[in-house]
C-alpha cells in the first residue's frame, strides 16, 4: 500500500520502512475532511509526495506529512515510502512555517484600527494557534499514557 506515495515528489532520499516505526507526535488531526480526503484519494490509486521523517535512533519521527499519514494508516499497509529529512532540513521548514505565521500576524496586526475586520481576523488566527498547540499537547499527553 506504500504505492499512494511518490518517491519522484521527494526532495530528499527516501526509503521504505515500517509504518510501525514512524512516531507522528501530532497525531490528533484538527482536518478530519481533509484527512477523508486524502484517504479517498489514496484509494482511487492518486499519488502523493512521500511523508518527511527525521530518523531518530530507530525511529522515524514526522516532520511533515502528519495529515496524509492519518489518511495512510487505516488503509493496512505495512510499509510506507518516507523521505529522509536531516536535522537542518527540520529546522529549517519549522524557520519557514514560524516566517510565514509571523508574516500573517504582522499584517492582521498593521490593519488594526484601519481595517474593522482585523480584530476578528487575528483572534481567529491566534485561536486557531492555541489550538493547534492543544492538539500537540493532548498527542503527546495521549502518547505518554501509552
Amino acid at each position: 500500500m506504500s504505492q499512494c506515495f511518490d518517491a519522484r515528489q521527494a526532495c530528499s532520499p527516501t526509503r521504505v520502512i515500517p509504518v510501525s516505526r514512524v512516531v507522528d507526535l501530532l497525531s490528533i488531526t484538527h482536518a478530519p475532511e481533509r484527512v477523508e480526503t486524502y484517504r479517498k484519494a489514496m484509494l482511487r490509486g492518486d499519488l502523493f509526495p512521500p511523508i518527511s521523517v527525521l530518523p531518530l535512533l530507530g525511529w522515524y519521527l514526522v516532520t511533515d506529512g502528519h495529515k496524509r499519514l492519518t489518511a495512510f494508516r487505516p488503509l493496512g499497509g505495512s510499509e510506507v515510502l518516507v523521505q529522509e529529512w536531516t536535522v537542518w532540513q527540520g529546522i529549517a521548514h519549522l524557520g519557514r512555517q514560524t516566517t510565514k505565521e509571523a508574516h500573517q500576524v504582522w499584517k492582521l496586526v498593521s490593519k488594526l484600527g484601519r481595517d474593522p475586520s482585523a480584530p476578528a481576523q487575528l483572534k481567529k488566527f491566534m485561536w486557531s494557534r492555541a489550538l493547534h498547540y492543544r492538539r500537540l499537547g493532548r498527542s503527546l499527553w495521549a502518547r505518554v499514557k501509552r
